[in-house]
């Protein structure tokens, strides 16, 4: 590997002069000597080149290290980066090669806080997770090998005592299941000696991977760093792609050997022909891997309709608990579980005691209203799925702490500690929460490390968000508008019609990504399309104050909350 003592100082090769370079330039791309730096940082249009150690310029992968500032075909310096290509691009590749491509926005604007960007503390959060998989998975290996030969032992003393019984001539069938015995375990061992050779390589690429990641942020430049978090994430891609076939395939059973003596050892003499069964049984391993964003769980499709010809159909209506039904008291979260259920916060700023979790089957029966004593002693507002049994509940009244539900025991799991006070709105993506915390912005917190990263995307409070697609849709009720970002935080498009939107409410996304928000005082669901360009408005059947929405992505149905009344389940056609 080049050493900083090795590298020279370009610009004095350049003159026949041999000088050991201690700086290095990204957007010059090329390493200065002490005595050129100093004009190097004079210069007017260098001055302000941000420029790093060159032992520290050598820290970064090759593969970073050959991602350049310069465009190789014509020379000149990225100054665009094409969205539909996903590369940077000069002006004279914009003429040549990007003529019809339209999202062509300025390289700074896409580059810039890519260290701290979401994408890149997802790769890092990706390359722990696999790494913590790799590690664990090649432990058990190891000690399923010390297990199987800890079983074997045993049952070669129930074997031998079996012989030490019986009388010599008993030696060949005590052979023969030796060798039942031993083929067992090679067989086992081979299979599971393959396994660890592949995890190991494996296990080693990512460590090198995750181990790049800090000179990367620390030294690379933006586009380094950048361009090097897209090929990390393809090699990410395809491990999490073989890995996720790898626990499908039943990889990763454990192995086991056992004996079964013969019940005919009573009268062995003339009638026993073996000393028993070897067999294996296999137990489901409990290491599991996170589900990459290519692998969540299938949701139903359904064909792609322009906005104009969406329509709401009122299939069912709901009868949601509301200890009190005072109107102080709002309907403000629903989720749809994948058993059928329905889960509804309700929230009375006049009567505290009233604040409940309510759970209805299919048919609208009630299965449990929980007050506050149940569920924290939080005042419920938004609700977020985690799992097929699992909800978290943020709170509204500025609390710190975020409930973790538990459906199935109907019993509080977690109580999650927030850096901020919670303002009601929560959504799950990927196991890792995001809730809104007033003017602070969004927390997101990884629900497997515990790892917290804030989102201040704009500067008004959410109010209400959904994610889908590695975008989020985020209310703003001071203005009753709906904001598209991705999640770098570049704004794709806003949407506001106060004829068709007052107080804004709820905000949902179906499967091909048209955003449904409601308007309490307008009474009115509108549908944006995915571009935010198109929108159509409806008064729902049935409905007079649209609150709290969810859209069910399994079922393709759209569940609107009364603002202080019912709900109604309703086809999207």
């Amino acid at each position: 590997m080049e050493t900083s003592a090795s590298t020279p100082c370009d610009v004095c090769a350049g003159q026949s002069i041999s000088k050991q370079a201690v700086k290095w330039c990204p957007e010059c791309e090329e390493a200065y000597c002490s005595e050129c730096i100093k004009h190097h940082g004079i210069a007017k249009a260098t001055r302000d080149h941000q420029v790093i150690d060159v032992e520290n310029y050598l820290k970064l992968p090759s593969f970073v290290i050959e991602t350049k500032h310069h465009c190789k075909k014509h020379g000149s310096r990225f100054q665009n980066y094409c969205r539909s290509h996903e590369s940077p691009c000069c002006t004279r590749c914009i003429d040549t090669d990007h003529k019809k491509c339209s999202d062509l926005p300025p390289l700074d604007d896409v580059i810039q806080d890519a260290k701290s960007s979401v994408a890149f503390a997802d790769i890092e959060e990706r390359l722990k997770s696999l790494k913590k998989f790799f590690s664990e998975v090649i432990t058990e290996r190891e000690e399923i090998l010390n297990e199987l030969k800890d079983q074997r032992e045993t049952i070669e003393k129930q074997v031998r005592k079996i012989r030490i019984d019986i009388n010599q001539h008993l030696d060949r069938l005590e052979e023969q299941i030796m060798i039942k015995l031993s083929s067992q375990e090679n067989h086992h061992q081979k299979d599971i000696e393959k396994l660890l050779k592949q995890l190991k390589v494996q296990s080693s690429r990512i460590e090198s991977l995750l181990e790049n990641l800090e000179p990367i942020k620390q030294y690379a430049s933006n586009l380094q760093t950048f361009l090097s978090t897209k090929e990390i994430d393809r090699e990410l891609y395809e491990t999490e792609k073989e890995v996720e076939v790898l626990c499908k395939d039943d990889n990763l059973n454990r192995y086991s050997i056992s004996f079964i003596k013969n019940d005919k050892m009573g009268n062995f003499m003339e009638n026993l022909q073996s000393f028993g069964e070897v067999s294996s049984t296999y137990e489901k391993t409990k290491i599991l891997h996170k589900k990459s964003k290519a692998d969540q769980a299938q949701i139903v499709a359904v064909p792609s309709k322009h906005v104009e010809n969406m329509n709401l159909v009122l299939e069912k209506k709901i009868v949601v608990p509301r200890p009190g039904k005072n109107s102080f008291g709002s309907v403000t979260g629903c989720v749809a579980l994948q058993n059928k259920h329905f889960l509804f916060s309700y929230f009375d700023s006049l009567n505290s005691n009233n604040c409940c979790l309510s759970l209805l089957d299919e048919h609208g029966n009630e299965v449990f209203v929980f007050k506050r004593d149940k569920i924290g002693g939080i005042y419920p507002y938004g609700i977020a799925v985690i799992n097929d049994t699992t909800v978290a509940i943020a709170p509204v009244n500025r609390s710190k702490s975020i409930v973790i539900f538990n459906i199935e025991t109907r019993k509080v799991f977690q109580m999650i500690e927030t850096k901020h006070p919670c303002s009601g709105g929560i959504s799950c993506f990927e196991n890792t929460l995001i809730y809104s915390c007033g003017e602070e912005g969004l927390e997101m917190r990884s629900l497997d490390t515990g790892k917290v990263h804030t989102l201040k995307f704009a500067s008004h409070d959410p109010w209400e968000h959904t994610l889908f697609k590695n975008k989020i849709y985020i209310t703003d009720n001071n203005s009753d508008t709906v904001i598209c970002y991705d999640m770098d935080g570049k704004v794709h498009w806003r949407w506001k019609n106060f004829d068709e939107i007052k107080y804004i409410g709820g905000v949902a996304v179906d499967n091909n990504s048209n955003v449904y928000i409601a308007g309490v005082k307008s009474g009115r669901i509108v549908i944006i399309s995915p571009d935010g360009k198109t929108s159509k408005s409806f008064i729902p059947e049935g409905i007079k104050w649209p609150r709290a929405i969810y859209y069910d992505k399994m079922t393709n149905k759209l569940l609107i909350c009364e603002n202080n009344g019912d709900a109604g389940i309703y086809s999207v056609s």
